[in-house]
């Protein structure tokens, strides 16, 4: 294989290999997103190694179902949306919607 096109193929990788840096130190789930969101992009096999998890492991996450916990706070966050776009971005108002979000009984 010509020097030059080595050269070409560890640009195209390198960019890409950069973000998995920062990536590899966070949790599971982080490092399972990442893998998520570049899939079909990169090589999957390079990928597991460098982020040190596994194949089955990555499938067994993809199938698996949202937590309570996330499903929670996905809901919250939908409340605290409506309460910025309510209060025009203005903080005090915001804050002070929060205060009775949280008064009526959903737990942040």
């Amino acid at each position: 294989m010509p020097k030059y096109n080595r050269k070409v193929r560890t640009k195209k990788y390198s960019d890409e290999f950069k973000s998995t840096a920062t990536i590899s130190r966070g949790t599971k789930a982080e490092r399972f997103q990442f893998l998520e969101q570049h899939r079909g992009r990169l090589k999957m096999a390079l990928l597991y190694k460098q982020l040190n998890v596994s194949k089955s492991g990555f499938y067994h996450w993809l199938k698996r179902e949202e937590s309570e916990r996330h499903k929670a706070d996905q809901r919250l966050l939908i409340h605290i949306t409506g309460i910025f776009i309510k209060s025009q971005g203005i903080y005090r108002l915001m804050q002070i919607n929060l205060l009775r979000l949280i008064n009526t009984g959903h737990q942040t």
